[in-house]
Protein backbone atom coordinates (compact mmCIF):
# COMPACT_ATOMS: atom_id res chain seq x y z
CA UNK A 1 0.00 0.00 0.00
CA UNK A 2 0.97 3.63 -0.51
CA UNK A 3 2.73 5.23 2.65
CA UNK A 4 1.29 8.88 2.04
CA UNK A 5 4.64 10.17 1.54
CA UNK A 6 5.83 8.85 4.80
CA UNK A 7 9.30 6.93 4.66
CA UNK A 8 8.42 2.84 5.21
CA UNK A 9 8.85 1.91 8.93
CA UNK A 10 7.84 5.05 10.18
CA UNK A 11 3.97 4.17 10.76
CA UNK A 12 2.82 4.59 14.31
CA UNK A 13 -0.54 3.00 13.87
CA UNK A 14 -0.56 0.09 17.05
CA UNK A 15 -1.49 -3.64 16.51
CA UNK A 16 -4.26 -4.05 18.68
CA UNK A 17 -6.73 -6.74 20.34
CA UNK A 18 -3.73 -9.57 19.79
CA UNK A 19 -5.32 -12.92 19.68
CA UNK A 20 -3.38 -16.42 20.32
CA UNK A 21 -4.76 -18.99 18.80
CA UNK A 22 -4.91 -22.68 17.58
CA UNK A 23 -4.47 -23.72 13.79
CA UNK A 24 -4.57 -27.46 12.65
CA UNK A 25 -2.52 -27.80 9.19
CA UNK A 26 -4.58 -28.31 6.19
CA UNK A 27 -7.63 -26.86 7.72
CA UNK A 28 -9.39 -23.06 6.84
CA UNK A 29 -7.92 -20.28 9.28
CA UNK A 30 -11.48 -19.36 9.69
CA UNK A 31 -11.86 -22.74 11.92
CA UNK A 32 -9.04 -21.34 14.02
CA UNK A 33 -9.61 -21.82 18.04
CA UNK A 34 -8.87 -19.24 20.47
CA UNK A 35 -6.75 -19.86 22.78
CA UNK A 36 -5.85 -16.90 24.70
CA UNK A 37 -6.46 -12.82 24.32
CA UNK A 38 -6.65 -10.27 26.86
CA UNK A 39 -10.07 -8.02 25.82
CA UNK A 40 -9.78 -5.83 28.92
CA UNK A 41 -6.20 -4.68 27.68
CA UNK A 42 -5.94 -4.41 23.76
CA UNK A 43 -2.13 -2.87 23.93
CA UNK A 44 -1.08 -5.70 25.48
CA UNK A 45 0.38 -8.89 23.23
CA UNK A 46 0.41 -12.15 23.54
CA UNK A 47 2.85 -14.81 22.36
CA UNK A 48 3.15 -18.72 22.53
CA UNK A 49 5.24 -21.69 22.40
CA UNK A 50 4.92 -25.62 23.24
CA UNK A 51 7.38 -26.99 25.86
CA UNK A 52 10.03 -29.07 24.11
CA UNK A 53 8.26 -32.46 25.60
CA UNK A 54 5.15 -30.85 24.29
CA UNK A 55 3.14 -31.12 27.72
CA UNK A 56 2.77 -27.48 27.92
CA UNK A 57 1.80 -24.25 26.39
CA UNK A 58 4.08 -20.98 27.59
CA UNK A 59 2.71 -17.64 27.28
CA UNK A 60 4.33 -14.52 27.28
CA UNK A 61 1.95 -11.18 27.88
CA UNK A 62 4.00 -7.75 26.91
CA UNK A 63 2.96 -4.44 27.35
CA UNK A 64 4.37 -2.46 24.37
CA UNK A 65 8.29 -2.51 24.26
CA UNK A 66 8.76 -2.70 27.89
CA UNK A 67 11.25 -4.77 29.27
CA UNK A 68 8.91 -6.52 30.87
CA UNK A 69 6.39 -9.45 30.83
CA UNK A 70 4.16 -12.18 32.61
CA UNK A 71 4.14 -15.59 32.47
CA UNK A 72 1.49 -18.20 31.77
CA UNK A 73 1.01 -21.46 31.02
CA UNK A 74 -1.78 -24.44 30.10
CA UNK A 75 -0.73 -28.14 30.39
CA UNK A 76 -1.89 -29.52 27.30
CA UNK A 77 -2.39 -33.25 28.33
CA UNK A 78 -1.67 -34.53 24.99
CA UNK A 79 -5.65 -33.81 24.09
CA UNK A 80 -7.15 -30.92 21.32
CA UNK A 81 -9.15 -29.01 22.94
CA UNK A 82 -12.60 -26.81 21.07
CA UNK A 83 -13.60 -23.92 20.47
CA UNK A 84 -16.30 -24.35 23.18
CA UNK A 85 -13.93 -25.48 26.23
CA UNK A 86 -12.96 -22.28 28.31
CA UNK A 87 -9.72 -23.22 30.24
CA UNK A 88 -8.06 -20.86 32.17
CA UNK A 89 -4.13 -20.63 32.09
CA UNK A 90 -2.02 -21.19 35.33
CA UNK A 91 -0.41 -17.56 36.08
CA UNK A 92 3.27 -18.38 36.73
CA UNK A 93 4.48 -14.40 36.94
CA UNK A 94 1.70 -12.37 37.02
CA UNK A 95 3.20 -9.02 36.96
CA UNK A 96 5.08 -6.71 34.71
CA UNK A 97 8.04 -6.46 37.20
CA UNK A 98 10.83 -7.85 35.00
CA UNK A 99 11.98 -9.67 31.96
CA UNK A 100 10.94 -13.44 32.39
CA UNK A 101 11.83 -15.96 29.96
CA UNK A 102 11.21 -19.85 29.70
CA UNK A 103 14.25 -22.22 29.39
CA UNK A 104 12.94 -25.79 29.93
CA UNK A 105 10.76 -28.15 32.11
CA UNK A 106 11.47 -31.34 33.91
CA UNK A 107 8.25 -32.82 34.49
CA UNK A 108 5.60 -31.16 36.16
CA UNK A 109 8.55 -28.68 37.36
Amino acid sequence: PETSGEAKGTETSQNLNQQLKYHRLGTSQSEDILVYHIPENPTYSVGGQVSEDGEYLIIGIYNGCLPENKVYFYKLNGKAYTDTEVISPVKLVDEFKAKTYYITNKGSR
